[in-house]
């Protein structure tokens, strides 16, 4: 079984991606937000593997900020594992 990464950085989103996640509520509530922490770029899906597969395309080797739309809940995703904490 692979060791897990130890965990340190827990993302807190910038403004702006605050702004755009809460501007897509309306249409795209309970959806998931990939976000490549040092540009901002955004990537929606209906899942977490919809909107990581997106992301991935752009940036093959990145490490994730993963947001659910309309929630308070945000997930940083490792290709090893995960971290969990409210924004």
């Amino acid at each position: 079984m692979p060791k897990q990464k130890s965990v340190e950085y827990v993302p807190k989103p910038s403004k702006e991606v605050v702004a755009r996640l809460r501007e897509l509520e309306a249409t795209h509530r309970g959806w998931f937000a990939a976000v490549e922490p040092k540009s901002g770029e955004l990537f929606v899906g209906e899942d977490i593997l919809d909107a990581l597969n997106k992301a991935e395309k752009v940036f093959p080797d990145c490490v994730f900020d993963v947001y659910r739309i309309g929630y308070e809940v945000v997930y940083n995703l490792y290709k090893t594992g995960g971290q969990v904490a409210e924004i």
